[in-house]
């Protein structure tokens, strides 16, 4: 039950962004083929934005009771119940969400102004809310224990950091491939008909990958 409560934001989410890009793409096929009725595909762009925030939201839950259920089994808490982790949430949602956004922010400028620097901070501080949520600390005291955690420890982490992305994409790409190659083909079959809009309309597949990339 615990889990489901996490999942049912991620898919509603999900399959919110994948009904907007969808109809996106339809309605920029729309506007190639029928100049003399344009409708707007900025507006399903915008119809996005609550898909982003509440995929946003379930995996905000999601990261917080992981933590806190590892936090509650290293400290052989026999009963883990799913008030005891939505206690976590609560205590922890808020400094997790603005922390989040201020941290996206900060790693944002220091990949564009030094993109070495940039990368070496983003090890660091991928413990911080870890370290937040395990030893209740706040967003500073957070900071400056992410550093005290990770020396000596850099490179092993991030290339632990890399192999984990690498398998977690591979696994992805292999779920998502199905729907490449209907894309594909469609886009193909499109293409040799020289026809712009139809090409375009048969992108609509493509709107439904980032919703199944999500769920996965």
């Amino acid at each position: 039950l615990t889990l489901v409560t996490v999942i049912a934001p991620i898919l509603v989410g999900a399959l919110i962004l994948g009904y907007s890009s969808s109809q996106m793409y339809t309605d920029m096929a729309k506007n190639i083929s029928n100049p003399g009725t344009l409708s707007n595909p900025v507006s399903s762009m915008v119809e996005m934005i609550p898909g982003y925030i509440i995929v946003g939201i379930g995996f905000m839950m999601f990261f917080i009771m992981s933590i806190s259920y590892i936090k509650h089994y290293a400290n052989n808490v026999e009963d883990i119940t799913r008030s005891m982790l939505f206690d976590d949430v609560k205590k922890n949602a808020i400094k997790v969400f603005f922390g989040g956004i201020l941290l996206g922010l900060m790693l944002m400028i220091g990949l564009v102004l030094c993109v070495f620097p940039g990368i070496y901070f983003s090890v660091v501080v991928s413990h911080l809310f870890v370290i937040a949520i395990v030893e209740g600390k706040g967003f500073g005291s957070s900071f400056a224990r992410s550093f005290k955690v990770i020396k000596g420890k850099w490179w092993e982490s991030f290339f632990l950091y890399v192999i984990t992305h690498l398998v977690s994409m591979g696994l992805s790409f292999l779920v998502l491939s199905p729907m490449y190659i209907i894309m594909f083909i469609k886009m193909f079959s499109a293409g040799t008909g020289n026809n712009p809009a139809q090409m375009l309309g048969s992108l609509s597949v493509m709107g439904w990958v980032t919703p199944v990339y999500i769920i996965v």
